[in-house]
């Protein structure tokens, strides 16, 4: 438990300090906390649900040819190109697990500490990532971890007028987590306007359509899997859809107020509705909802990363800001006191105490 706690609060002191806000010392700690990061999520061993799979699955690609490793995965819909890509990669020259679960670390901070530097309040996005996207997600569904880092990559080359680059990132983020092309809509419609928005909609649907009849057969396994299978339940489903519910209102309330420009605003604005409209359907498919709204989390860490600025008085941003790390490290102990599946991250080890 205590190294989760310090992992929270050595960001939360950087924060606190007086000094927080000099550029070049704001962008050496947040470097130096970015390796940190990497360091706990990607040498860590055993912890995680997933850690067995992903570790059975590394292993089975010794036995396959690079070919057959790619064809087989993908096709019997075991897992994504740029995952199994990457195994297949490291098996290859000589590395293990954790070489895997590192480069997948570096991955995901890149995207999550490219888009807190673009934020006015940076250290508020690293903390409130910490409680769940790092802690939970990262440390335990690798694949998506990797595809939600692409995505905030992907959302900082919007913001820094990179069209260009954040489709690459987004198509990045597609070969890791096939449940990212949900992004991909909205990333159409920030890119795109009149009949050339119609016409990539349409591509997007002839392909899509393609796609359901190809791999009809692994759509009904997802299907049955997360959605009819009285065995996939998340107890947290329901709480977390509340607080996304909670949290893309209070962004639609102020998202006028932030430094963001019309096409970002329109952008925030259509994933906060769509999170809302997901969460919405939580009591049906709870395993299908906590997981898609994963990919929504840029709603959340933009709220915090702007919302002090709602007001010109000191004392409000500095209250705004110690109660968004005050709920973050509220949502961190609750889920590693209270969540079902905890036990799989508690007590932390990494390759060097196993």
């Amino acid at each position: 438990m205590m190294p989760y706690i310090v992992l929270f609060l050595i960001p939360t002191l950087i924060a606190l300090h007086p000094q927080s806000g000099d550029t070049i010392l704001k962008k050496n700690a947040l470097f130096a906390m970015s390796i940190v990061f990497i360091l706990f999520i990607g040498l860590r061993h055993q912890v995680g649900g997933d850690w067995e799979i992903f570790l059975n699955q590394f292993s089975l690609y010794k036995d396959m040819s690079f070919y057959k490793a790619i064809t087989v995965q993908i096709g019997s819909g075991g897992s994504d190109f740029g995952y199994v890509f990457l195994n297949v990669l490291i098996e290859r020259i000589g590395g293990n697990i954790y070489w895997v679960n590192l480069v997948c670390a570096a991955l995901f901070v890149f995207g999550v500490w490219r888009f807190a530097l673009l934020q006015a309040y940076p250290w508020l996005v690293i903390i409130s990532g910490v409680s769940y996207l790092s802690v939970v997600v990262a440390m335990g569904y690798t694949r998506q971890a990797v595809a939600i880092g692409f995505i905030f990559a992907a959302l900082s080359c919007l913001q820094d007028r990179k069209n260009y680059q954040s489709i690459f990132y987004i198509i990045l983020a597609v070969t890791f987590h096939k449940a990212a092309l949900i992004m991909l809509s909205f990333f159409i419609l920030y890119l795109t306007h009149g009949r050339r928005r119609l016409a990539v909609y349409l591509a997007f649907l002839f392909l899509a359509i393609i796609s359901v009849y190809t791999l009809h057969e692994q759509l009904y396994h997802l299907i049955k899997f997360y959605i009819t299978s009285q065995y996939m339940d998340s107890a947290g489903a329901i709480p977390r859809s509340i607080i996304n519910i909670i949290l893309s209102v209070i962004l639609l309330k102020y998202l006028n107020q932030m430094n963001l420009d019309y096409k970002l605003h329109l952008l925030y604005k259509n994933l906060s509705i769509t999170l809302i409209f997901i969460s919405l359907f939580v009591g049906f498919a709870s395993t299908a909802v906590d997981r898609l709204s994963l990919f929504f989390f840029p709603v959340q860490l933009m709220l915090f990363g702007q919302l002090p600025m709602i007001s010109s008085k000191k004392y409000i941003q500095q209250f705004i800001g110690v109660s968004i790390i005050a709920y973050s490290l509220v949502l961190m102990l609750v889920w590693l006191f209270f969540a079902h599946t905890a036990s799989h991250w508690v007590p932390y080890h990494n390759i060097f105490s196993k």
